[in-house]
């Protein structure tokens, strides 16, 4: 029975550990070296240091991800979607705009 109830404890640790350590270990050169994508150099949270983000080009999906700058590694912080592959919007470019000390992506 102590095995058993070892064993139940072990597998959500598990299951946790394998989800964090997937989206964290998400390589930024796949994306820097694919043609399916574009990178802008962007502060995301206003630290002083450039971050990443990354989006699909047109017609090529719509990933749209944030990578954390940590003295030159970058670290996936968001992995969202641009709302570009239903087809009614389209990403060009992102830019970074501040109005009124308020910061747009």
């Amino acid at each position: 029975m102590k095995v058993i109830i070892s064993k139940n404890k072990i597998i959500p640790l598990l299951f946790l550990f394998a989800c964090f350590a997937s989206a964290d270990n998400v390589d930024i050169k796949y994306y820097l070296n694919s043609n399916k994508f574009f990178a802008r150099d962007i502060d995301i949270d206003n630290d002083g240091v450039f971050d990443k983000v990354i989006s699909n080009k047109n017609r090529f999906g719509d990933e749209l991800l944030f990578f954390k700058n940590n003295n030159g590694n970058y670290h996936l912080v968001f992995k969202g979607g641009n709302f570009s592959e239903e087809g009614g919007e389209r990403i060009n470019d992102i830019k970074n705009q501040r109005v009124k000390n308020i910061l747009f992506l």
